[in-house]
């Protein structure tokens, strides 16, 4: 099973910090698995819809093994 989650424009960092309903201060302690998919992408700032497929394209040959 996979849970794949999308931050905001401040990341999931700002989502985690406004949850009071979450115990711990950064994604790296709340998933089992934390990926930046486009290090170093500079300033510019990626679309949720420009990340999805960026992302299941990246994680394509991980997740779907028996291909």
């Amino acid at each position: 099973r996979i849970l794949i989650v999308f931050g905001g424009l401040e990341g999931l960092e700002t989502a985690i910090e406004a949850d009071k309903n979450i115990n711990c201060l950064t994604p790296e302690k709340l998933f089992e698995h934390y990926l930046n998919i486009v290090p170093g992408q500079g300033s510019r700032i990626i679309r949720t819809e420009e990340a999805i497929p960026i992302t299941l394209a990246t994680l394509r040959p991980m997740i779907c093994t028996d291909l």
